[in-house]
């Protein structure tokens, strides 16, 4: 491992030799880049830990006072987001090497930093329930915002417009986190995209819904396969004009006596890959 400091930028270069007939062939490689995205992911860990300080703090404040009587099904269901997401960061982080192509380190670096980010935002949300079970849409917008945040990089973008005021079940609201998390980690590995999505809440019992508009390439239509297979939601695909489009129809919880639906253990990967058939309409319902 060699320092080059002749330029204004220091560059650390991994150097290797192999012997030959005529003597030795030795070659360098530059992995400053590398290194630069080891402190962004060491970074990220310290940062994620800090909420988790944070979090383990409001909820100790919180135990403090009268809790409703379905804190503990919250609680356990926020367990089971949590834990899923972890546990894909540990997975990609065991996957990190100098060695992987730039491109493959970012998108395990980008997939990392969206499973911490919705691990984060799935407590923040849940410990900002009222007392009847509802959450701000407000803070539904914002907490989305950032997961979109989070995904953005280079040439691949990702933006959310949604309403403001209101109320929204909190159970449906973390639908809505877990929905654009899958949505987004189908599409982490294409180099060039644009995603947008647009939030509806409704007064009332009516379901939320999530229109999506993705430019991809038809041909690329099975990445997406994980999202169109998830039971929370009713998804219709539309292929107009060379561009995709996703209506999607979140369903309303199945109520317990409690008021939470029961928690359910994710069971696909985010990077399944799949066809997906479309009929003469170019449309395909889910």
């Amino acid at each position: 491992m060699l320092t080059d400091t002749s330029s204004a930028f220091p560059r650390t270069l991994y150097c290797q030799a192999q012997p030959i007939n005529a003597g030795h062939v030795i070659w360098e490689t530059d992995i400053s880049a590398v290194q630069e995205l080891e402190k962004t992911l060491t970074a990220l860990r310290e940062r994620e830990a800090h909420q988790t300080k944070v979090l383990s703090s409001e909820y100790e404040a919180l135990k403090q006072v009268k809790q409703p009587s379905q804190a503990p099904l919250l609680y356990d269901r926020l367990d089971v987001l949590m834990d899923n997401a972890l546990k894909r960061v540990q997975a990609n982080s065991a996957l990190l090497d100098s060695q992987l192509p730039r491109n493959q380190l970012a998108e395990l670096l980008r997939s990392i930093k969206m499973d911490l980010g919705y691990a984060k935002r799935s407590g923040l949300l849940t410990l900002s329930y009222f007392e009847n079970g509802e959450v701000s849409v407000n803070v539904l917008t914002t907490l989305l915002s950032q997961s979109c945040t989070d995904f953005s990089y280079s040439n691949t973008l990702a933006g959310l417009h949604g309403p403001t005021s209101g109320t929204i079940h909190l159970e449906e609201a973390l639908w809505c986190l877990e929905a654009l998390h899958r949505g987004l980690g189908c599409v982490v590995s294409l180099p060039d995209l644009a995603v947008f999505i647009n939030l509806e809440v409704s007064s009332g019992r009516q379901p939320a819904k999530m229109n999506w508009i993705l430019d991809i390439p038809v041909g690329q239509i099975g990445l997406l396969q994980p999202l169109l297979d998830w039971s929370r939601a009713k998804i219709k695909l539309i292929i107009e004009d060379g561009g995709v489009n996703l209506q999607m129809l979140l369903k309303i919880p199945d109520e317990d006596a409690n008021g939470f639906a029961v928690p359910s253990v994710e069971t696909k990967e985010f990077s399944e890959t799949a066809g997906v058939p479309a009929d003469s309409s170019g449309e395909q319902s889910q």
